[in-house]
């Protein structure tokens, strides 16, 4: 009878301390969620369709938004780069004009929007890929901070139009003769006369290729020779006491290396306005 109590004793005591520890493993185990973030969920109004085309060298691109109110449809299209795919909204603050979707393949984007003068016909949007996909890109996007103005980076802040209405020029906002300044470390000053059409360095014309003003780049070719210029951000050239402008010029062989070139990669001189 002893031997049969201490048995049922160290079953019960067996039981309780098992039971004890699997709960104990239960309350531990957490289980990510959207629903943990704080995320606000702000009405999006923004529809339709919205265009922007820009070129890589001959080559015609086409980056394509349309949008809804729970999701963005993404196209892009040309012989460079094609892809498509649906965004379906996390969140949207409207104060802060940011957006948060997230791609059937766990990919996240956030997206920010400046209103233009014609506010029907043209948006500005910058878009940023987040690195992490899933709740860890959510909460990457949800820390992503406002860009500043002339942000380069991701492609920086392009300018979408509406669908069947005319597209803006994107025209080189700098023009003129300009000569690099002394003590910059270079051997000699250098001479380059801009225009949006072309440029001429080195008593070598190089015509326009492409220019993105979100990326600060223009590109121009003159024979085999590629030459991009990217600049820092452009004042107001009306403004008489500014006439001193950033560049950062280079030659190329391989266009495509030309157009993989990033503008915060480069080294920048100094150049002022004499004329």
């Amino acid at each position: 009878m002893k031997k049969l109590l201490l048995l049922a004793a160290s079953v019960s005591t067996y039981y309780f301390f098992k039971t004890k520890k699997i709960k104990k493993q239960t309350k531990q185990s957490v289980v990510k969620s959207t629903n943990t973030f704080h995320i606000k969920n702000d009405n999006f109004d923004l529809t339709g369709e919205y265009i922007w085309t820009f070129y890589l060298g001959p080559i015609k691109q086409t980056s394509i938004h349309v949008f809804a109110n729970d999701f963005i449809d993404y196209r892009m299209r040309g012989k460079a780069h094609s892809t498509n795919y649906r965004m379906h909204k996390v969140s949207y603050d409207s104060t802060k004009k940011k957006w948060i979707g997230k791609a059937d393949d766990d990919v996240v984007y956030v997206l920010f929007f400046k209103v233009t003068q014609n506010a029907n016909k043209q948006i500005t949007i910058y878009k940023h890929k987040c690195a992490s996909k899933g709740d860890e890109g959510i909460k990457e996007a949800l820390d992503f901070a406002y860009p500043d103005d002339n942000a380069t980076a991701d492609h920086g802040w392009n300018i979408y139009s509406k669908k069947d209405t005319t597209e803006p020029q994107d025209i080189l906002p700098l023009a003129g003769n300009f000569v690099s300044k002394q003590n910059q470390g270079t051997e000699a000053t250098q001479n380059i006369t801009i225009s949006d059409s072309h440029i001429i360095l080195s008593d070598k014309t190089y015509q326009k290729l492409t220019h993105h003003f979100g990326e600060r780049r223009w590109v121009g070719q003159f024979k085999d020779d590629y030459l991009v210029m990217f600049y820092e951000d452009i004042a107001d050239k009306t403004d008489e006491t500014n006439k001193n402008v950033s560049l950062s010029l280079k030659h190329y062989t391989d266009m495509e290396k030309a157009y993989k070139s990033k503008h915060d990669e480069q080294t920048y001189i100094e150049f002022e306005l004499v004329n």
